[in-house]
């Protein structure tokens, strides 16, 4: 190699690692390196769950933001104690289990929404909700709950910011 054709390294670019070395520290349990392989692909991220969106008549009720956010909890594990997921051999990997992990959460929105029609507007029972969605009784309850709870911290953020308004606070 000549000089004209040799590249002096950016030490920037030097600096960040790859993708792949991001993924391969995230395995072993490296938090920052998992956040970090996120934030270099978040774009590719998005552009899934707005692929997946379009392709579903799912409302207005799930965003592409919320549904990434959804999908790099079930990315991470689950976990809010910094653990992250299973090891990603590399960025097809990753994106392709992304968008597995968004495509899950379209479906479990999709299943929680069936089971707050069945229960609150036709005033089904559970057994009967789970029959009716062909799912288990126990999905049923789980998904009844979490649409409680959410409509709860909903009804109580909205009545804060009523009484904010009122106040003067807000």
């Amino acid at each position: 190699m000549n000089r004209a054709t040799a590249r002096v390294p950016n030490a920037a670019a030097s600096a960040t690692p790859s993708v792949a070395a991001l993924l391969a520290r995230a395995a072993g349990g490296d938090r920052a390196a998992f956040d970090g392989a996120v934030e270099f692909l978040y774009d590719q991220l998005v552009a899934l769950a707005r692929a997946q969106l379009r392709r579903e008549a799912v409302g207005p009720t799930l965003e592409t933001g919320a549904l990434v956010h959804e999908a790099y909890l079930r990315l991470n594990g689950g976990r809010r104690d910094g653990g992250t997921g299973p090891g990603w051999a590399d960025r097809g990997h990753f994106l392709a289990v992304g968008a597995t992990a968004i495509r899950r959460v379209l479906v479990d929105h999709a299943r929680q929404a069936r089971v707050l029609e069945c229960r609150y507007f036709a005033g089904l029972t559970e057994k009967e909700t789970a029959v009716a969605s062909g799912v288990g009784l126990r999905t049923v309850t789980r998904d009844w709950a979490k649409a409680c709870a959410w409509l709860r911290r909903a009804l109580q953020s909205d009545a804060a910011a009523g009484d904010a308004g009122r106040d003067g606070r807000g």
